[in-house]
């Protein structure tokens, strides 16, 4: 039985550091629902990307590095007009 699996099926929760990326990952995907279509998100967080110096976003998410990928989508949400 997989952990994830466990999750999904209710018979296990998440606890520790895994629930802390659960709900980092859950609010990234929000902001990302706001600013790209919902299809497009799990591309676009398994691939690598310029502005996160061609790292991919799940893979820093994983390392806890939410604030990274957080400012960029900051800039996505409000880009600036030059």
């Amino acid at each position: 039985m997989s952990t994830v699996g466990a999750w999904l099926r209710r018979t296990r929760s998440p606890r520790g550091e895994r629930a802390e990326r659960l709900v980092e990952l859950s609010a990234i995907v929000e902001r990302l629902a706001r600013v790209m279509e919902p299809g497009y998100i799990p591309v676009w967080l398994h691939k690598p990307v310029r502005g996160l110096d061609d790292e991919k976003p799940i893979d820093l998410l994983a390392q806890g590095e939410w604030r990274r990928v957080a400012r960029l989508i900051s800039g996505l949400e409000s880009p600036t007009l030059t």
